[in-house]
Formats: C-alpha cells, structure tokens, sequence
C-alpha cells in the first residue's frame, strides 16, 4: 500500500543518494560525499524493510542509480556495465525484502545481512564505471592519487634537497620562484658576499630566471616559477610513473577502476556492519516520531500429514 510516509522516506533516500553522487562527481567533496552516502545507506535500507509498496521501496534505489545515466557516454560498453550495477541494486531490494516477509522477528539485522553486500557491490560497480569514464576522457591520466602524494611529501622532502648544490631546506609548501630566491641568496653567500648584502633586484631577478630555467631541464618540465613546490613534484612522480609504465598506459584506467572496485568492497565492510549497528536506534527514533507503527500478524502454515 502507498502511504504519504513511504513517499516522504522513500524521497528522502533518493535526494541524499543523488546529493552524494553530484558532490563527489561535481564538487570531489569526498568528506561530504561519503557522509552524504552514509546517510543514503541508511535511508535507503530503512525503506526497504518497512516500506509496503515494492514501488515506492524500489524507487528509493533506482531514482538515484537511474539519474547516475545523464553523466555517462552513452555507448553499448558503459550502458552495460550501468545496467549491471542497477541489477544488483535490484536484487539487494529483492532479497532484503523478501528475508523480511519470511523472518518472523522484528530484528532487522537479518534481512540486512542478506541483502547489504549485493547493494555495496552495485555501488562499487558504479563508482568504478564512473572513475573509468574520468580517467579515460582525461588527457592528463594520474597513477599516484593527490591527496596521498601531499600526505607523504612532509616524510621525503628532506631528500629533495639534493637537486640543489647548496642543500638548501626544501619547504612544499613555497612556490618554485621563492625557492630559487633563497638558492640565489644562498649562492651568493657561498660566493664570498656577506648575508647580510642583499643583491640588486634585477641581478637577482636574472638570476632566479636562470635557475628556472636549468631547474626546468634537470626535471623535464617546464616551469613557470609560480607553481608550488610540492605540486611540481607531484607531476615530476606522476611523469616518471607514466614513463615506468610505458606501454601498458592504455591498460591503467581499468587497472585503476578495478582497484577502485576491490577497495571500495573492502571499506564496505565497515559500512555494512555501521549500518547493522545503527538500524536499530533509527529505528526507536523511527517509532518515537510515530513514523512506524507496531503491528501483529498472524502467520498460517501449511504442513503435509497421513
């Protein structure tokens, strides 16, 4: 039966599935995305298990899977694997449904337990359909992810002190003329002039010039001078793990998606069992806000006897 408050929940669940998917296809807000998603998952087994009408229980799902199609290519291969992942999302409905009707307790652990990990998998293919599709259309393919790069830049910085003759303390965070600056200043000390001297802006001017111009040989990019240090490193690592690659470049987008794939499966471990544990008090909160309602059914059973 279609009831106003299946709708209003069944609603709920798309917009925070379709809230997630744009602020991490849109906004790479993956803090945001992924709380956005957490309360998706919520939402979206709550309305499974106590929603009547298949219908509207169904849509909580297939609203926010079904509107993931206006951003992707519209070929044979990414319809496909789209089609995949809302057949799975069906299926997780399907059986947590089904194990809902024939549990005869109230818990809700049990039918979750069946149906969560094919939801988890639908969402994985998903996001992995759509990381390919970006790592396919972008000219500039990453293999070494920015954010873990600019974690560990602090640890190996102090080897990068040996691009330059004066072992100068390489800060990430400077930009490449300022770096320079203080490598010019640093030369001309060693030079015999005192620290205290400045240099006339033009020479030093020339100089930093200079020194961008060998910096930009020795790593084979080209630099500006305004880029910030630990950016120009990160593309440095990427170039060189694209060259390590060579041939098999072409091979990297499905590699990577199929990485994506397995470690998103992986922290949906987590998921699944933070869901299992947060059910219930949703739940209680649900029947304090009189949203659910107790009900007693009475269950006949047919047997065969002599």
């Amino acid at each position: 039966m279609i009831t106003g408050k299946g709708i209003a929940v069944a609603s709920a669940s798309a917009v925070a599935g379709v809230t997630a998917m744009i602020t991490v296809l849109f906004y790479q807000s993956y803090y945001l995305g992924s709380a956005l998603f957490a309360v998706f998952t919520l939402l979206f087994a709550f309305s499974v298990l106590f929603i009547g009408s298949g219908l509207v229980a169904y849509s909580s799902l297939l609203i926010p899977f079904g509107s993931a199609v206006f951003f992707l290519p519209k070929n044979v291969w990414a319809l496909s694997v789209f089609l995949m992942a809302c057949v799975f999302g069906v299926l997780s409905c399907w059986l947590t449904r089904r194990e809902a009707k024939t549990n005869l307790s109230s818990h809700t652990h049990r039918p979750l337990r069946v149906g969560l990990p094919m939801f988890f998998t639908a969402v994985a293919v998903l996001s992995s359909l759509f990381y390919y599709v970006g790592a396919k259309g972008n000219q500039h393919l990453v293999l070494i992810p920015k954010k873990a790069f600019d974690m560990a830049l602090p640890y190996i910085s102090g080897s990068l002190v040996q691009l330059f003759p004066q072992r100068i303390v390489v800060d990430p965070n400077k930009n490449v003329d300022a770096l320079l600056e203080e490598l010019v200043r640093s030369q001309a000390s060693a030079g015999g002039k005192s620290a205290s001297v400045s240099l006339p802006a033009g020479e030093t001017l020339y100089y930093i010039e200079e020194q961008r111009r060998e910096l930009s040989n020795q790593l084979g990019l080209t630099l500006r001078g305004d880029e910030r240090i630990g950016d120009v490193f990160y593309d440095l690592a990427n170039k060189k793990a694209m060259e390590l690659a060579g041939p098999y470049v072409r091979f990297m987008g499905i590699v990577l998606a199929a990485g994506l794939f397995f470690g998103l499966k992986a922290i949906s471990i987590a998921m699944y069992w933070v869901t299992i544990a947060l059910m219930p008090l949703l739940v209680w909160m649900a029947k304090k806000a009189a949203l659910l309602q107790e009900e007693t059914i009475t269950v006949e059973v047919s047997r065969l006897s002599l």
